[in-house]
Protein backbone atom coordinates (compact mmCIF):
# COMPACT_ATOMS: atom_id res chain seq x y z
CA UNK A 1 0.00 0.00 0.00
CA UNK A 2 1.33 3.68 -1.01
CA UNK A 3 1.62 6.05 1.92
CA UNK A 4 0.15 8.65 0.19
CA UNK A 5 -3.28 9.16 -0.87
CA UNK A 6 -5.13 12.18 -2.72
CA UNK A 7 -8.14 13.51 -1.99
CA UNK A 8 -10.42 15.82 -4.15
CA UNK A 9 -12.85 18.09 -2.65
CA UNK A 10 -15.11 19.33 -5.76
CA UNK A 11 -18.75 20.22 -6.29
CA UNK A 12 -21.08 18.03 -8.13
CA UNK A 13 -21.55 19.57 -11.62
CA UNK A 14 -25.10 20.25 -10.98
CA UNK A 15 -26.29 23.40 -13.18
CA UNK A 16 -25.62 26.76 -10.73
CA UNK A 17 -23.67 24.95 -8.40
CA UNK A 18 -20.53 25.83 -9.97
CA UNK A 19 -18.37 28.58 -11.60
CA UNK A 20 -21.10 31.39 -11.24
CA UNK A 21 -18.64 33.48 -11.73
CA UNK A 22 -17.68 32.52 -15.18
CA UNK A 23 -21.13 34.37 -16.35
CA UNK A 24 -21.65 31.73 -18.76
CA UNK A 25 -25.36 29.55 -19.40
CA UNK A 26 -25.45 26.64 -17.02
CA UNK A 27 -25.01 24.29 -19.77
CA UNK A 28 -21.95 25.59 -21.09
CA UNK A 29 -20.61 25.96 -17.41
CA UNK A 30 -21.01 22.42 -16.19
CA UNK A 31 -19.48 21.14 -19.65
CA UNK A 32 -16.16 23.29 -18.99
CA UNK A 33 -16.36 22.06 -15.08
CA UNK A 34 -16.68 18.91 -16.08
CA UNK A 35 -13.66 18.84 -19.07
CA UNK A 36 -12.06 20.17 -15.29
CA UNK A 37 -12.67 17.13 -13.57
CA UNK A 38 -12.25 15.32 -16.01
CA UNK A 39 -8.53 16.41 -16.53
CA UNK A 40 -7.91 16.10 -12.88
CA UNK A 41 -9.33 12.33 -13.07
CA UNK A 42 -7.03 11.27 -15.85
CA UNK A 43 -3.86 12.99 -14.05
CA UNK A 44 -4.56 11.76 -10.87
CA UNK A 45 -5.03 8.06 -12.26
CA UNK A 46 -1.81 8.40 -14.12
CA UNK A 47 0.09 8.56 -10.16
CA UNK A 48 1.09 5.47 -8.13
CA UNK A 49 -1.14 6.84 -5.21
CA UNK A 50 -4.76 6.32 -3.93
CA UNK A 51 -7.50 8.67 -5.29
CA UNK A 52 -10.02 9.80 -2.73
CA UNK A 53 -13.19 11.81 -4.08
CA UNK A 54 -15.13 13.63 -1.68
CA UNK A 55 -18.47 15.01 -3.28
CA UNK A 56 -20.82 18.29 -2.78
CA UNK A 57 -23.76 18.05 -3.63
CA UNK A 58 -25.47 15.11 -5.99
CA UNK A 59 -22.89 12.07 -6.61
CA UNK A 60 -24.95 11.10 -9.72
CA UNK A 61 -23.90 14.11 -11.62
CA UNK A 62 -20.32 13.02 -11.54
CA UNK A 63 -19.74 11.27 -14.96
CA UNK A 64 -16.05 9.59 -13.79
CA UNK A 65 -16.01 5.86 -13.44
CA UNK A 66 -14.63 6.06 -9.70
CA UNK A 67 -13.80 2.58 -8.03
CA UNK A 68 -16.03 1.41 -5.68
CA UNK A 69 -15.37 2.85 -1.59
CA UNK A 70 -13.33 5.59 -3.12
CA UNK A 71 -16.69 8.29 -3.38
CA UNK A 72 -17.76 10.43 -0.25
CA UNK A 73 -20.29 12.70 0.81
CA UNK A 74 -18.20 16.02 2.30
CA UNK A 75 -19.15 16.67 5.74
CA UNK A 76 -18.27 20.12 7.29
CA UNK A 77 -19.67 23.29 7.98
CA UNK A 78 -16.81 25.07 6.95
CA UNK A 79 -13.94 24.88 3.76
CA UNK A 80 -11.68 23.74 6.91
CA UNK A 81 -14.20 21.59 8.53
CA UNK A 82 -14.32 19.44 5.21
CA UNK A 83 -10.49 19.45 4.49
CA UNK A 84 -10.20 17.79 8.31
CA UNK A 85 -12.56 14.96 6.89
CA UNK A 86 -10.95 14.07 4.37
CA UNK A 87 -7.83 14.40 6.37
CA UNK A 88 -9.79 11.69 9.03
CA UNK A 89 -10.90 9.72 6.50
CA UNK A 90 -7.18 9.07 4.76
CA UNK A 91 -5.73 8.44 7.85
CA UNK A 92 -8.57 6.11 8.99
CA UNK A 93 -7.93 4.10 5.56
CA UNK A 94 -4.18 3.79 6.34
CA UNK A 95 -2.60 6.36 4.58
CA UNK A 96 0.65 8.53 6.30
CA UNK A 97 0.14 11.53 3.99
CA UNK A 98 -2.60 13.27 2.22
CA UNK A 99 -2.69 15.42 -0.73
CA UNK A 100 -5.90 17.87 -1.06
CA UNK A 101 -6.78 19.48 -4.15
CA UNK A 102 -9.76 21.18 -5.28
CA UNK A 103 -12.22 20.72 -8.53
CA UNK A 104 -10.78 24.36 -10.22
CA UNK A 105 -7.13 23.72 -11.33
CA UNK A 106 -7.14 21.59 -14.53
CA UNK A 107 -2.91 22.18 -14.84
CA UNK A 108 -1.96 20.53 -11.57
CA UNK A 109 0.42 17.73 -13.11
CA UNK A 110 1.72 14.07 -11.80
CA UNK A 111 5.35 15.89 -10.80
CA UNK A 112 3.21 18.25 -8.38
CA UNK A 113 2.26 15.36 -6.69
CA UNK A 114 5.10 12.78 -6.82
CA UNK A 115 6.93 15.94 -5.23
CA UNK A 116 4.65 17.00 -2.82
CA UNK A 117 4.50 12.96 -1.68
CA UNK A 118 8.35 13.15 -1.57
CA UNK A 119 8.55 15.87 0.77
CA UNK A 120 5.78 14.61 2.81
CA UNK A 121 7.67 10.96 3.30
CA UNK A 122 10.68 12.48 4.63
CA UNK A 123 9.06 13.61 7.89
CA UNK A 124 10.75 16.15 8.03
CA UNK A 125 8.27 18.42 6.62
CA UNK A 126 4.60 18.28 7.74
CA UNK A 127 3.23 20.47 5.50
CA UNK A 128 3.41 21.30 1.94
CA UNK A 129 1.14 24.29 -0.07
CA UNK A 130 0.71 24.88 -3.50
CA UNK A 131 0.00 28.75 -3.53
CA UNK A 132 -2.18 30.14 -6.62
CA UNK A 133 -1.43 33.50 -8.03
CA UNK A 134 -4.32 35.12 -6.65
CA UNK A 135 -3.54 34.26 -2.75
CA UNK A 136 -5.08 31.00 -2.41
CA UNK A 137 -3.92 27.70 -2.77
CA UNK A 138 -4.15 24.75 -5.30
CA UNK A 139 -2.63 21.81 -3.06
CA UNK A 140 -3.00 21.11 0.03
CA UNK A 141 -0.20 18.27 1.56
CA UNK A 142 -0.21 16.98 5.08
CA UNK A 143 1.22 14.36 7.12
CA UNK A 144 0.12 11.88 9.65
CA UNK A 145 1.73 13.42 12.87
CA UNK A 146 0.92 17.45 11.90
CA UNK A 147 -1.83 19.18 13.56
CA UNK A 148 -4.47 20.62 11.77
CA UNK A 149 -5.24 23.85 14.32
CA UNK A 150 -3.36 25.89 11.74
CA UNK A 151 -7.28 25.49 9.70
CA UNK A 152 -8.83 26.99 12.63
CA UNK A 153 -10.53 30.05 11.90
CA UNK A 154 -9.72 30.25 8.49
CA UNK A 155 -11.51 32.28 5.95
CA UNK A 156 -11.21 31.37 2.37
CA UNK A 157 -11.93 32.49 -0.84
CA UNK A 158 -9.91 35.72 -0.09
CA UNK A 159 -7.09 37.03 -1.81
CA UNK A 160 -5.30 36.08 2.00
CA UNK A 161 -5.24 32.98 2.11
CA UNK A 162 -1.99 31.34 1.30
CA UNK A 163 -0.97 34.36 3.67
CA UNK A 164 -2.99 33.13 6.87
CA UNK A 165 -1.98 29.68 6.18
CA UNK A 166 1.52 30.30 6.16
CA UNK A 167 1.30 32.35 9.19
CA UNK A 168 -1.28 29.87 11.00
CA UNK A 169 1.20 27.29 10.75
CA UNK A 170 4.23 29.55 11.91
CA UNK A 171 2.05 30.43 14.43
CA UNK A 172 1.45 26.46 15.54
CA UNK A 173 5.12 25.69 14.67
CA UNK A 174 4.25 23.45 11.80
CA UNK A 175 7.01 22.79 9.82
CA UNK A 176 5.97 23.66 5.81
CA UNK A 177 7.30 24.52 2.38
CA UNK A 178 5.75 25.75 -0.33
CA UNK A 179 5.85 24.66 -4.04
CA UNK A 180 6.16 26.52 -6.99
CA UNK A 181 2.47 29.53 -7.98
CA UNK A 182 0.00 28.64 -10.69
CA UNK A 183 -3.26 29.21 -12.01
CA UNK A 184 -6.72 28.32 -10.14
CA UNK A 185 -9.80 29.11 -12.59
CA UNK A 186 -12.76 30.96 -11.08
CA UNK A 187 -14.12 33.89 -13.87
CA UNK A 188 -14.55 33.73 -17.15
CA UNK A 189 -11.07 36.09 -17.59
CA UNK A 190 -9.53 33.36 -15.83
CA UNK A 191 -10.61 30.65 -17.96
CA UNK A 192 -9.78 32.58 -21.39
CA UNK A 193 -6.45 33.11 -20.01
CA UNK A 194 -6.30 29.12 -19.60
CA UNK A 195 -7.13 28.51 -23.00
CA UNK A 196 -4.00 30.99 -23.99
CA UNK A 197 -1.60 29.22 -21.80
CA UNK A 198 -2.53 25.64 -23.22
CA UNK A 199 -3.06 26.66 -26.59
CA UNK A 200 0.87 27.80 -27.28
Amino acid sequence: MNKTSISILTKAPEPGKVKTRFNLSNEETIKIYSEFLEMIYLTVNSTKFEALWFIDGDPSCLKLDIKTGALYIQKGDSLSDRIKHAFDISKHLGFENTIVIGGDSPEISELDFSDTAKILETKETQVVLGPTFDGGIYLLGQGLEASDKYLNDMIWSTKSVYDDLICNLDKEAISHVSKEFKHDIDTKEDYLKYLQRTSD
